[in-house]
């Protein structure tokens, strides 16, 4: 793998996090613009991720077919066309139905990107690779909170979706000049039912799928819910592009220190394997969700936020490194089915999530989840 294609897949491999992340600031701007409360604008958040499950199992697929490159373009152009139609949008349900549609056509980053990095390293290269990818997986939505926090304090959320119409734009030309075909030879059509069957009977692949939702709800949980809460401290509504930061600090820190754990397992002090790191992860969750109901209502509400990302970016380069470590030859397919699970998963618990009164309440059940399942998974020796 050349360094431009790795870039690029690197840059791919963020996205789906950066335009969705953009995104959050703009929520009240949305509310306000489109006369519809909160609870209501939240749903733009759930459908996306509904699209995008679906995105998911359809280019992952697609992609066992007719190769990697071709479905990676089509998904970017979808995604650039349905962005620029966002720019004319007058009617709320409208509005819906685009953010599902730019979820469906940007999961192609998601699963594309994944399967070709699969296509051309073994599952022991995996983890170190995922741990640099990882690195940019985690800082990918302080990214999106940074711009998304400057687009809307200069412009509201129309500054946002040019943002993204003209970006997705660029980046679908870059990709066709830079990007190259990994799936060596065109397989015989995969038996897909079987290996659907044989994923969803498969406890490990569950279990994963169940760890990577969770995760993943305390992130997108926060950023739906915290333009609100800075909206109720003004004081502290200007931090809201800079918290991003912050938040990038402790991804970077965790990691690192997933990187060096692993590195030096063999070290007598350090001996911390996956399923250490993926215990030490849960309790740190813990440990932020208990922070949170003490910051609840003061205007630093955002700081537990430094440690689940701290958590996050331990927990997910090894979830996705190992999840499909047994199905070789259907990477493509595989790569769909799981993150279709886990993905629609996301999109139908955001939307139940959204009930619950504060923040503190959705880190703390999602984080006691988290270590149950683990232990769960332990007990049945599939983690």
């Amino acid at each position: 793998m050349n360094k431009a294609t790795l870039y690029l897949l690197i840059v791919l491999i963020m996205l789906p996090q950066i335009v969705e992340t953009i995104y959050s600031p703009a929520l009240p701007s949305l509310a306000q613009a489109f006369n519809v409360a909160p609870h209501a604008i939240a749903q733009t958040l759930s459908l996306y991720f509904v699209g995008f499950a679906f995105g998911v199992l359809l280019w992952g697929i697609l992609s066992d077919y007719i190769g990697r490159k071709p479905v990676l373009l089509l998904g970017l152009m979808l995604y650039s066309l349905a962005s620029c139609a966002m720019l004319y949008v007058e009617n709320f349900y409208l509005l819906l139905l685009l953010r599902c549609c730019t979820g469906f056509a940007i999961a192609v980053g998601s699963v594309i990107t994944q399967t070709m990095f699969r296509d051309q390293l073994s599952p022991a290269q995996m983890i170190p690779i995922f741990s640099i990818v990882g690195v940019f997986i985690a800082i990918s939505p302080s990214i999106g909170l940074f711009l998304g926090g400057v687009l809307t304090q200069w412009h509201g959320y129309v500054a946002v979706f040019y943002f993204l119409a003209i970006s997705s734009g660029l980046l679908c030309i870059v990709t066709a000049v830079l990007s190259t075909e990994t799936l060596s030879q065109k397989p015989t059509p995969p038996p897909i039912v079987k290996v659907v069957k044989q994923l969803l009977c498969d406890r490990k692949v569950i279990g994963y799928a169940a760890l990577i939702t969770g995760y993943n709800l305390l992130i997108f949980s926060y950023y739906l819910k915290s333009p609100f809460l800075f909206a109720q401290h003004p004081t502290a509504l200007t931090w809201l592009p800079y918290t991003g930061i912050l938040f990038s600090i402790g991804a970077l820190l965790g990691v690192m220190l997933n990187r060096y754990c692993l590195n030096h397992a063999q070290l007598k002090w350090v001996q911390l394997n996956s399923k250490q790191l993926l215990l030490m992860s849960a309790l740190i969750c813990l440990a932020a969700s208990g922070l949170s109901f003490k910051l609840a209502n003061s205007a630093y509400f955002f700081v537990p936020m430094i440690l689940l990302m701290l958590a996050y970016s331990m927990a997910i380069p090894i979830l996705l490194a190992q999840a499909l470590s047994h199905y070789v030859n259907y990477k493509g397919i595989a790569g769909a089915v799981l993150g279709f699970i886990y993905y629609i998963a996301i999109g139908l618990l955001l939307e139940a999530l959204k009930w619950l009164p504060n923040l503190s309440l959705i880190f703390s059940s999602v984080s006691v989840a988290l270590l149950l399942i683990m232990c769960v998974m332990l007990k049945k020796k599939c983690l």
